[in-house]
């Protein structure tokens, strides 16, 4: 395996093995801001005593506030490539590295502009040198041959997902669980992710359009490759990476249920469930009238019967006053 590029820090090499301590041969948690990761906020209480390893991205910070918190676990791995959000995560990633904790940082240090929005009072040189031990560089190339064994830390441009995926795998995790991979806004394009007030997004238009073809473009027709090629370049056995949320657009990985998904984490109990590297033409849409029914279900459940009945007194009264 060649380590030498100059795209890569110093001992690439010892920097895995590092990444692969970390892990442990634990499964493996990824935090991702879609909004249904609401419910593991709702029932993360059911993991505390769980032995798992958690990576995040990005504005990894909420997910950790708010539903890591709660069981007093931390984020073990963190990826930051995303140029734009790099500044407001920049001190959070700070706080990270400063744990007395066997954590680590990955992104594109060397020759790529991920710091180029900070102000000149940050030295990447400093950051480089004050926390060397827990970073790991990594590459980003259009080249659908890669990773390789010429290449072993270059990954195949998508979104931030899927080189985490990637990392997690060469960390040699027992199995993948990512929470919050949604890839679109769901049923309410008003809250299209976690906490949104709070992970501070982008003001795209079009946002549900722009998510979509983000998931549509940037992962679903190159997952396959790139873990196939990680798979085979890491001579890695298949393992276990499966999608809790069940109106996902990410296509190649099963989708389960929040009660599955726990209850593997928990016991590692059999799911069936089928890995699926085809290249899809088409991410499928969520089904309206089943999104419309879950709606009234959702609505029942919360006023109940006597609500309802004020509610619909109340739409009266007012139609005869309009009368």
């Amino acid at each position: 395996m060649n380590y030498d590029s100059k795209e890569y820090l110093p001992d690439s090499e010892e920097r895995i093995k590092r990444l692969q301590k970390i892990v442990n041969g634990r499964p493996v948690a990824i935090l991702a801001a879609g909004p249904s990761i609401c419910e593991l906020e709702d029932r993360i209480c059911e993991l505390r005593h769980a032995d798992i390893c958690y990576f995040g991205l990005n504005n990894f910070f909420v997910q950790e506030k708010h539903v890591l918190g709660q069981i007093n676990k931390n984020m073990s791995v963190v990826m930051g490539i995303c140029r734009d959000g790099i500044p407001e995560a920049i001190r959070d990633v700070v706080d990270f590295l400063n744990r007395d904790e066997d954590n680590m940082f990955i992104s594109t240090f060397v020759n790529y502009d991920t710091f180029g929005l900070l102000d000149e009072s940050f030295s990447l040189e400093q950051f480089i040198r004050q926390y060397d031990r827990k970073l790991l560089s990594v590459k980003v190339e259009p080249d659908r041959i890669i990773p390789n064994a010429d290449y072993p830390l270059y990954f195949t441009v998508s979104n931030s997902l899927l080189p985490l995926i990637q990392m997690a795998l060469i960390g040699k995790a027992s199995s993948i669980v990512l929470f919050g991979t949604d890839g679109h806004c769901g049923e309410n394009p008003e809250r299209y992710y976690y906490r949104q007030n709070e992970y501070n997004p982008q003001n795209v238009p079009n946002i549900d359009l722009y998510l979509v073809q983000d998931t549509k473009l940037f992962f679903n027709p190159v997952a396959a490759t790139a873990i196939r090629n990680t798979r085979r370049t890491y001579d890695l056995a298949p393992v276990n990476i499966l999608n809790c949320s069940l109106g996902s657009f990410y296509t190649p990985f099963p989708k389960v249920s929040y009660d599955d998904a726990l209850e593997y984490l928990l016991t590692g109990k059999k799911l069936i469930g089928k890995l699926d590297l085809r290249v899809p033409a088409k991410p499928k849409m969520p089904n309206k009238c089943l999104l419309a029914i879950e709606k009234v279900i959702n609505f029942w459940k919360k006023h109940r019967w006597s609500s309802f009945k004020v509610i619909t007194v109340r739409v009266w009264r007012k139609e005869i006053r309009e009368k």
